[in-house]
């Protein structure tokens, strides 16, 4: 392998792993109800399909959105869960990925949770050295109710 191959390699898994920690990142913020670092996931122009109706455009409303969400008083508990990631490089600085969800919600005001089950088909574009999402998409795949008391 000379060494322009091997570069090119590294740069790939690189930047396949940069947007695995960008998905981690994303995750966390909910979990912490940190919207500007959850905004902060997002490319200015980024568009949302985060199903149910709900398409947002620009990070100011997805700002809003999550502000909405993440500051409800009756929210006790959201909690996302990734794994099985895909990410197709089609650039060094545009990517695909898809991914499998599992978001575990639990509601002061309700006896019983929800763990619903989804897949995000994402964009991601590299900006200023960072790489961020550009687009996704939910596809809502199975609800559940749960009973707070057996964890999530």
């Amino acid at each position: 392998m000379t060494d322009s191959a091997l570069e090119t390699r590294i740069a790939r898994l690189e930047a396949e792993r940069d947007i695995e920690k960008l998905r981690y990142r994303y995750w966390f913020a909910i979990l912490d109800r940190d919207v500007d670092a959850l905004v902060n996931c997002f490319t200015p122009d980024a568009h949302l399909e985060y199903g149910m109706g709900i398409e947002l455009d620009g990070t100011e409303k997805i700002r809003e959105f999550f502000e909405m969400v993440l500051g409800s008083e009756d929210l006790a508990l959201q909690m996302p869960r990734g794994t099985n990631g895909i990410i197709d490089l089609s650039s060094d600085t545009t990517a695909d990925g898809r991914w499998l969800v599992q978001v575990v919600m639990l509601r002061h005001s309700e006896k019983i949770g929800s763990r619903i089950n989804v897949q995000y088909f994402e964009r991601y574009e590299k900006l200023d050295g960072e790489w961020r999402i550009k687009s996704m998409k939910n596809d809502y795949l199975s609800y559940e109710n749960i009973d707070p008391r057996d964890g999530p």
